[in-house]
C-alpha cells in the first residue's frame, strides 16, 4: 500500500493538468455522442461516426507524417543555439502540408461526384486536412515546450466547439445530417487551430524572422515516417477500429460500438495518468542505470493501474445497461460488450508500460514495425470479425490486438533491460523474496 501511495503522489502538476484537459475533452465528446444518439438515431449516427473516424486517422496522411519529430528537433536546435535549423524544420512541415493539400481537395471533389458514396465522405478529405494542420501546430507547441497549448486546442476546444455547434443546430433546426456533423468537425477544428496559432504567435514571430537551414531535411522526414505508425496506432486505434468495422456491420452497430468504446476509454485515462506520473522518475532511473528503482516504479504503477481497471470493470458490469440506456434503447445490448472491451485495458494495466520504457531507454526501433502490424491486424480483423461475429467479434479484435502489442513490447523490454516489466514478473520476484533484485 505504501508503494502505491508513493507512486500516486509522484504525479507532476503538468501531468495532472493534461489529464484534466483530456478528461474534459472526453466528457464533451461523450455529450456529443449522447446528442447524436438522441437526435439522429443509431443508423445516421453510425454513418456520421464512420466519416468522423476516417477524417481523424487520415489526418496523419495530410501532413506527410513530417511533424512527429518536432519535440526532438525543435527543442534540441533551440537548446544548442541553432534557430536556423528549427526554422527549417517548421517550414518543411508547412511546405509538405501545403504540397499535399491539393490532393485533399481533389479527393473531396472526386468523392462528391462519385454516386456510390454517401455525401458526408466528400467532406472527409477537407476535415482530415484541417485536423492535419492542427496536428502540426500541436507538434510545434511540444517542440517549444508549450505542452498545454499542444493538448488543449485539439482535445478540449475542438470538442466543445463541435458540441456547441451540434446543440445549437439541433435546437434551432432539428437533427443534423451526417454530412452536417462532419461540417461541425471542420468548423471546430478551424476554431481550435485559430486559438492554437494565436497562442504560438510569440514563438513563431521570434523564430521565423531569419533564414531557414534545411540541411537535415532527409533526417526530419525519415524520423517522422519512422514515428508515424506508432503515433497513429496509439492515438487513433479506436478510429481505425470504427471505420473498418463499417465494412462488416451496419451503421447501427458502429454507433453502439462508438459509445461503448468511448465509455471504456475513460479507463485509459487512468492508465495514462499513472504512466505520466511515473515517467519522470522512471526516466531518471533509466539514465542512472538503477534497475532496482526502475523495477519498483514499474511494479507500483502496474498495481495502481490494475486496481483502477478492476474498479472500472465492476462499475461497467453492474451499471452498464443503465449507462447505455441513457443513449437510447438501441444501445442497451452493447452493454454486454463492456467485459470484452476491458480486455484491452487489462492488457495495458498488467503488461507494463512497454512503449514508455522502450522510448525512454532508447530501444524503440522495433515500435514502428510492431505498430504497423498492429494497425493492419486491427483494420483487417475488425472488418472480418464484424462480418462473421458482429460487434462481439470486433470487440475481441481490439482486445487481442492490444494484448499482443503489449506482450510484444514487454518481451522486447525484458530482453533490453534484463528484467520483466509485467505485473506477473513483479509478483514472482516478490514471492521469491527478492523484490529488489531486478536483473
Amino acid at each position: 500500500m505504501k508503494l502505491i501511495k508513493r507512486v500516486a503522489k509522484s504525479s507532476a502538476g503538468t501531468a495532472a493538468i493534461l489529464v484534466a484537459l483530456r478528461l474534459s475533452g472526453a466528457a464533451a465528446g461523450m455529450a456529443f455522442a449522447l446528442l447524436m444518439a438522441r437526435t439522429m438515431g443509431a443508423q445516421e449516427m453510425g454513418q456520421a461516426v464512420t466519416a468522423l473516424a476516417a477524417a481523424m486517422f487520415l489526418s496523419s496522411l495530410t501532413t506527410g507524417s513530417s511533424e512527429p519529430g518536432a519535440p526532438r528537433f525543435i527543442t534540441q536546435y533551440l537548446e544548442h543555439g541553432d534557430p536556423g535549423s528549427a526554422r527549417g524544420f517548421i517550414r518543411l512541415n508547412w511546405r509538405v502540408f501545403t504540397g499535399l493539400l491539393p490532393l485533399s481537395m481533389i479527393g473531396a471533389i472526386a468523392i462528391y461526384f462519385h454516386g456510390g458514396l454517401a455525401p458526408e465522405f466528400a467532406l472527409v478529405p477537407i476535415a482530415a486536412a484541417v485536423m492535419g494542420a492542427l496536428r502540426i501546430g500541436a507538434a510545434h507547441a511540444l517542440g517549444f515546450g508549450r505542452v498545454v497549448v499542444s493538448v488543449a486546442p485539439g482535445a478540449v476546444i475542438r470538442q466543445f466547439c463541435v458540441l456547441g455547434l451540434f446543440a445549437l443546430y439541433a435546437a434551432a433546426i432539428g437533427a443534423p445530417s451526417p454530412a452536417m456533423v462532419v461540417a461541425f468537425l471542420i468548423a471546430g477544428a478551424l476554431c481550435a487551430f485559430t486559438v492554437q496559432q494565436a497562442a504560438l504567435r510569440p514563438q513563431y514571430n521570434t523564430l521565423m524572422s531569419g533564414p531557414a537551414q534545411m540541411t537535415h531535411w532527409r533526417t526530419w522526414l525519415t524520423t517522422g515516417w519512422f514515428l508515424g505508425p506508432t503515433l497513429l496506432f496509439i492515438e487513433y486505434s479506436r478510429e481505425v477500429l470504427l471505420f473498418f468495422s463499417a465494412f462488416g456491420v451496419p451503421p447501427e452497430t458502429v454507433a453502439t460500438l462508438s459509445v461503448a468504446t468511448a465509455i471504456t476509454g475513460f479507463a485509459r485515462f487512468g492508465i495514462a495518468a499513472v504512466n505520466q506520473s511515473v515517467t519522470p522518475a522512471l526516466s531518471r532511473a533509466i539514465a542512472r542505470g538503477d534497475s532496482t528503482e526502475m523495477e519498483r516504479l514499474i511494479f507500483g504503477g502496474n498495481l495502481l493501474k490494475l486496481a483502477g481497471t478492476i474498479l472500472a470493470l465492476i462499475v461497467l458490469v453492474v451499471f452498464g445497461e443503465h449507462i447505455m440506456a441513457v443513449f437510447g434503447p438501441a444501445f442497451i445490448p452493447a452493454a454486454a460488450l463492456f467485459p470484452v472491451l476491458m480486455v484491452e485495458m487489462f492488457a495495458l494495466a498488467v503488461l507494463g508500460p512497454g512503449s514508455n520504457v522502450l522510448a525512454l531507454s532508447g530501444h524503440h526501433r522495433l515500435l514502428p514495425v510492431a505498430a504497423f502490424a498492429a494497425l493492419m491486424a486491427l483494420a483487417a480483423g475488425s472488418a472480418a470479425a464484424g462480418a462473421l461475429y458482429g460487434a462481439v467479434g470486433i470487440a475481441w479484435t481490439a482486445g487481442l490486438v492490444w494484448t499482443f502489442w503489449s506482450l510484444f513490447l514487454a518481451f522486447v523490454a525484458q530482453r533490453r533491460l534484463g528484467f520483466g516489466i509485467t505485473l506477473f514478473h513483479g509478483i514472482a520476484r516478490r514471492l521469491r523474496g527478492s523484490p529488489r533484485n531486478a536483473a
